[in-house]
């Protein structure tokens, strides 16, 4: 499967990630194909303001771990923990079905700028991402 349909499928596994998390607080979903491969941008918003801290989670967490006592170091390991479960989820749920590589920032085998060239050209290096399965590529505006 390729192209528009592809997209269309992503789209929705995305948007319908986004309103099991944040329910009828998810406001808005903006598709962006300005630049080298789509993405969305959305807004959060819940009917309190009182209720906004509640829809990060990570600074669930962290606000969690310093009501149990925790210190700064505690609680900001808390918050980091957090984020990585969310984007583990998104990435389990929508991104991963669709060839995209779980890129962190943990210590990893660089690769010479050449390499990259070679893979971006054969369509297995998403610039900004980073390596796909050749099997699930999403069309970007490139193609």
């Amino acid at each position: 499967m390729r192209g528009a349909k592809r997209l269309k499928i992503w789209q929705r596994a995305d948007v319908e990630w986004l309103q099991r998390r944040f329910g009828a607080a998810l406001r808005s979903v903006i598709m962006h194909t300005d630049e080298g491969f789509f993405h969305h941008h959305w807004i959060v918003a819940p009917d309190s303001l009182a209720l906004t801290m509640d829809m990060h989670p990570g600074h669930v967490a962290k606000r969690l771990v310093r009501a149990a006592g925790g210190d700064t170091t505690k609680s900001n390991k808390a918050y980091c923990a957090a984020m990585r479960a969310w984007q583990d989820s998104y990435h389990d749920e929508v991104a991963g079905p669709f060839g995209f590589a779980r890129v962190s920032s943990a210590p990893r085998k660089h690769l010479t700028t050449a390499a990259v060239r070679a893979a971006v050209a054969a369509g297995d290096w998403i610039p900004g991402v980073g390596p796909v399965r050749a099997d699930t590529r999403l069309v970007n505006k490139h193609e």
